[in-house]
């Protein structure tokens, strides 16, 4: 582990998308071998599915999915879309033991989920 401090929970709210998969899922790892046994993970961000389907009918949406292009600034673009069951598997892949998808907190509900993860 780099960090000497565990931590019992760790929250990346919208913060997910800024990898690429092959980056998450180092991150998510090494996030897990900074956790307390039993610590709690959470993951907000947009639902890829949910926001495909927006797309369809306002492609003005299409923003939902990539960033705001407003800022020209890299770091305000997403490089990958999750759903529920894609971001799943890469916490799981990333040695999370207990993985659940449930209703976002922070931002849009109805666009966004949650996933909570047990190291």
């Amino acid at each position: 582990t780099v960090l000497e401090q565990r931590w019992d929970e760790v929250e990346l709210i919208h913060g997910i998308t800024s990898f690429y998969p092959w980056e998450a899922r180092h991150l998510l790892t090494e996030l897990r071998e900074c956790m307390n046994a039993g610590g709690k993970l959470v993951l907000e961000q947009p639902d890829a599915v949910y926001v495909a389907k927006a797309v369809q009918e306002d492609a003005r949406l299409v923003r939902w999915f990539f960033g705001d292009p407003r800022f020209c600034n890299p770091q305000h673009m997403n490089k990958w879309a999750y759903s529920p069951d894609s971001l799943y598997t890469l916490v799981r892949e990333a040695g999370f033991q207990y993985a659940r998808s449930t209703r976002a907190l922070h931002h849009d509900p109805e666009r966004d989920f949650r996933m909570e993860a047990t190291a």
